[in-house]
């Protein structure tokens, strides 16, 4: 399943010169941040769902993908936070809708609590804390 969905974006045209240019931009309405834990779980029918919409998605791992996607979404679980990898994802994501390139960020929290995440708790915590440690 790595990959987009080969449908052409939904986006509509915009009639300001700066509304073109920000949407021709864009190659994907959608970037899947995942571990691949919750891929057979969750993250395949999430997929399969968006494209059967006609939303152009793509998942998988390309630094590059998430600057030329509109929006991302980040499936949240207790061993996100122990990849290197997403948490990179994580931090262009955030770079992205920081510039205003993007808008926020839509989190869905599979089997951990918002809480863990937002107060970094539990495995959240160990594992931002190891992250901390790593770059010191």
């Amino acid at each position: 399943m790595k990959g987009r969905g080969q449908i052409v974006t939904t986006g509509g045209s915009s009639s300001s010169d700066k509304g073109a240019a920000l949407s021709s931009h864009f190659r994907y309405d959608v970037f899947l941040s995942f571990r691949g834990y919750t891929r057979l779980k969750f993250t395949d029918t999430l997929y399969h769902a968006l494209i059967n919409k006609r939303i152009d998605t793509f998942e998988g791992s390309l630094l590059e993908a998430i600057e030329r996607s509109m929006m991302s979404i980040l499936i949240l679980c207790h061993k996100y936070p122990t990849s290197q990898w997403c948490l990179d994802e994580l931090i262009k994501i955030m770079e992205c809708s920081e510039n205003g390139r993007k808008p926020p960020v839509l989190p869905v929290y599979f089997n951990v609590a918002k809480s863990d995440v937002q107060f970094q708790l539990n495995e959240y915590g160990k594992a931002m804390a190891a992250h901390e440690e790593k770059g010191r």
